[in-house]
């Protein structure tokens, strides 16, 4: 899975073995966000990725762990991964920077 500020891609193989954004699925094809939502952090394994951020998710279910923050205007939003496949989410504390 591939994630920037304003949507999110799965992946697949392509014919030359490098990943690519898997454009001819229904279900696994490329999402946007909504107007005014954007990814604003991501980490994978404890560090902090850049943009596109690369998570790679196994047939098998395990996960790397990771985090996932969520802004829409002050309003913040953090998605959790865990090694077991778990997710949960939680509201993050305003910022009080007000809709940017």
């Amino acid at each position: 899975m591939s994630l920037r500020h304003d949507g999110y891609d799965f992946l697949g193989l392509n014919d030359q073995g490098k990943l690519a954004a898997l454009v001819q699925d229904d279900v696994l094809r490329g999402y946007a966000l909504p107007a005014g939502v954007r990814i604003d952090a991501v980490s994978i394994d404890g560090s902090a990725a850049g943009e596109p951020a690369v998570i790679v998710l196994p047939p098998g279910g395990e996960l790397p762990p990771f985090t996932i923050g969520l802004a829409a205007g002050a309003a913040r939003w953090q998605l959790t991964g865990e090694a077991n496949g778990s997710l949960r989410s939680a509201r993050g504390p305003e910022d009080g920077r007000g809709d940017r």
